[in-house]
């Protein structure tokens, strides 16, 4: 009953974190108009992109080394350090990101020009943007998902007062309206609080003399998982872009627009999955590699995902499916409409995709970190290097037969390296 309970409270956060972000994007459409959603969803990418070696590589490995302990003092300790380690990250990443953006200033990008205070304020936003990603992800590890539930909400909610609301600023801090700059405030002002209250010792809490226990081991065990976010938060998203880029330039952007389309159609069910197996279900994984028979234990979990969660995930795809390229265009204003079978080619990767997700949560739980940065390279790399193999003359079928062909690669290798940590009679020391 506790685990239903809170598998319940973690969809129905990841439900409301989605419901809320579509709300936002169409309340920033009748503000600012179109346009501003993709300036905002330009601004995020430099939020996300600031903090994505802490989002995507210290939280898996924050939550695994979470969830194999009880002691609340050891716990405090790790989360503290995961978020030094997060904000001096961020700094890097900001100032590599920062310096770059300066150097290629002059130059022609794109339609939509960066202001450079957004710019500058945004890279500020993303330093501290994680410490919540990182804090969710301990309260998930210990089973305190009301938390998770009440700061995703009092975030959006704080996101949709400021963005429907008329607030005063000074016209120089003025870009599209006040919108960029307010939504990143309001980053700010979720992420600061909770980062002072877990990384500062407060008077009085015993915790603060645990926390030097064993740094010098949980810090090691923490950078581990560097090579992972280097490759799922760095590379992952640069290989999307260039993808992007090389689907443009040779099949036109009318073609990369429809592919866009098909991607965003399967993201709430890809969302929903994702959310799903890092709040809920790398947890038990961690749990279940660090007990006392791993390979059975990570067994059960497997096959628990995969009924729960995967099955029910390709069911959602095949609606997608049903509705067809009639229905994609309806709800995207296509110029292009994919034949019916390109569309089946691309929600069929999507749902081999989810199905290394799966497979990735064993390996973040055994820890198999350099596993998982090698294995990011079959995926979203692959699909851009396949794209750019092709050339011109690329079509909606070759982009759909690249992107499946990639994604069966990234799970047959995933495959690879959890088979053999399901075997029978392993000692979890071969895990941990």
């Amino acid at each position: 009953m506790v685990s239903k309970a809170a598998a319940s409270i973690v969809l129905l956060t990841l439900i409301v974190g989605v419901a809320g972000r579509t709300a936002l994007d169409s309340l920033i459409a009748q503000i600012a108009g179109p346009a501003a959603i993709a300036y905002w969803a330009q601004i995020s990418g430099l939020v996300e992109l600031t903090g994505a070696i802490a989002s995507a590589g210290l939280a898996p490995g924050l939550t695994v080394l979470i969830a194999r302990i009880s002691n609340p003092a050891r716990q405090a300790a790790i989360l503290r350090d995961a978020l030094v380690l997060s904000i001096v990250f961020s700094i890097l990443t900001a100032t590599v990101v920062g310096c770059f953006l300066w150097f290629v200033a002059s130059r022609p990008m794109n339609s939509l020009v960066f202001a450079p205070h957004i710019v500058a304020f945004a890279l500020a936003s993303g330093v501290v943007v994680a410490a919540p990603v990182l804090v969710m992800q301990a309260w998930q590890a210990k089973g305190q998902g009301l938390r998770t539930f009440a700061l995703t909400l009092a975030s959006l909610t704080l996101s949709l007062l400021i963005a429907g609301q008329t607030i005063v600023l000074p016209s120089s801090w003025q870009s599209l309206g006040q919108l960029p700059f307010s939504l990143l405030l309001v980053n700010m002002l979720m992420a600061v609080p909770v980062l002072l209250w877990y990384l500062l010792p407060r008077r009085g809490d015993r915790r603060a003399v645990h926390s030097h226990l064993n740094a010098g081991q949980t810090r090691s065990d923490l950078m581990a998982y560097l090579p992972t976010g280097l490759s799922i938060g760095l590379l992952g998203p640069l290989a999307l872009i260039l993808a992007r880029e090389q689907l443009g330039r040779a099949a036109g952007w009318e073609t990369a627009a429809t592919v866009q389309a098909i991607w965003r159609s399967a993201e709430w069910a890809a969302a929903l999955l994702s959310g799903m197996l890092s709040l809920y279900c790398l947890p038990r994984f961690a749990r279940a590699a660090a007990g006392p028979h791993p390979a059975q234990a990570l067994r059960q979990e497997l096959k628990r995902t995969l009924c729960w969660l995967w099955l029910p995930a390709g069911v959602a795809l095949l609606s997608i499916q049903a509705l067809g390229p009639n229905g994609l265009a309806g709800l995207f204003s296509l110029s292009i409409l994919p034949a019916p079978m390109v569309l089946a080619t691309f929600l069929l990767a999507e749902w081999i995709r989810m199905a290394s997700w799966v497979l990735l949560q064993v390996l973040f739980a055994t820890s198999a970190q350099w596993a998982i940065a090698i294995g990011e390279l079959f995926s979203l790399p692959l699909f851009a290097f396949l794209l750019w193999l092709h050339g011109a003359g690329m079509t909606l079928q070759d982009a759909s037969v690249a992107y499946l062909l990639s994604y069966v690669a990234y799970l047959g290798f995933n495959l690879l390296w959890v088979w053999p940590r399901l075997g029978n009679g392993r000692d979890q020391s071969k895990f941990i």
